[in-house]
């Protein structure tokens, strides 16, 4: 190997390292609240990551010690027990959503939880339903459903469903936003709370009967839905998160004992993954 050749090895070397080094550094400021307070830090991003993981698990167990004499283990419903009340709402939103191309019952089974749902809020009624995610196409979204996604598929599947119902939606891809009969749509980002004031007053609903999130599936996007839910639900009205994979219920447990004393509130297993919901009926 020439001298050359060993210059350029050592030069690439150092580059490397140094790339490395600011992709670390960057890490740290993205993740800082997860970041262990320790002398040359930037160097193990694999504790920071295992530090976030195991937070919400670790929290579970902590309100489980202080709260012995209270605490109430989550229970966790199956999706086999619902869709039962009401054969005819259940087969008429399951032909729905396969028809407008959702995939609420093709892939997933949540059509026989939602059957239940209005079948105990309703389905003659005026009910008022938010869903947040509207199933964008657009490739490079994070959110995507594919450029074969059907935008509004499952909203027009419960405006049909729903004979007296005001549908709404709310995506943060401007492009597939719509209005139709009965159907009102607006923008937000989920990460951003002042985005859902934005949102209702564009839509000019505040209270809703069923709020459902299936948007952008990640905890902290879910629980602004959450936090917005809470204070825009009817009385007796139910909030739903879609999409809740294995991987991720540890970060619901400490939720779910949290909202516990005041709500009634849990997981269900369904076909694919979970469902969150919260219903607001306080005990």
């Amino acid at each position: 190997m020439s001298i050359g050749s060993i210059k350029r090895a050592i030069h690439s070397a150092h580059l490397s390292i140094k790339s490395g080094i600011i992709f670390r550094s960057s890490l740290l400021k993205q993740f800082a609240v997860w970041s262990p307070n320790a002398l040359d830090e930037f160097l193990y991003p694999t504790t920071l990551i295992k530090n976030a993981n195991l937070y919400p698990s670790t929290l579970y167990r902590l309100q489980q010690c202080i709260s012995s004499d209270k605490f109430r283990e989550v229970e966790i419903l199956h999706s086999k027990s619902f869709g039962k009340l009401n054969i005819k709402l259940t087969d008429c939103l399951s032909s729905l959503f396969n028809s407008y191309g959702s995939d609420k019952a093709a892939k997933h089974d949540y059509f026989l939880v939602y059957s239940d749902f209005f079948d105990e809020l309703g389905p003659n009624k005026n009910l008022k339903v938010l869903e947040i995610g509207m199933g964008t196409n657009n490739p490079h979204l994070i959110s995507t459903m594919g450029v074969n996604g059907k935008p509004g598929a499952s909203l027009r599947a419960f405006r049909d469903a729903l004979p007296f119902a005001d549908i709404y939606g709310a995506d943060i891809d401007k492009n597939i936003l719509f209005e139709e009969e009965r159907i009102k749509t607006a923008w937000v980002d989920q990460f951003e709370q002042d985005s859902y004031i934005a949102m209702t007053d564009s839509l000019g609903e505040k209270k809703f009967n069923l709020i459902i999130d299936d948007g952008l599936h990640a905890v902290s996007a879910n629980l602004n839905s959450l936090i917005f839910s809470i204070n825009s639900l009817e009385e007796g009205g139910i909030f739903v998160v879609e999409d809740i994979p294995e991987r991720s219920l540890d970060a619901w447990l400490p939720i779910i004992s949290i909202l516990h004393n005041q709500y009634n509130c849990g997981l269900i297993k369904c076909k694919r993954e979970y469902l969150f919901f919260l219903c607001m009926n306080k005990i």
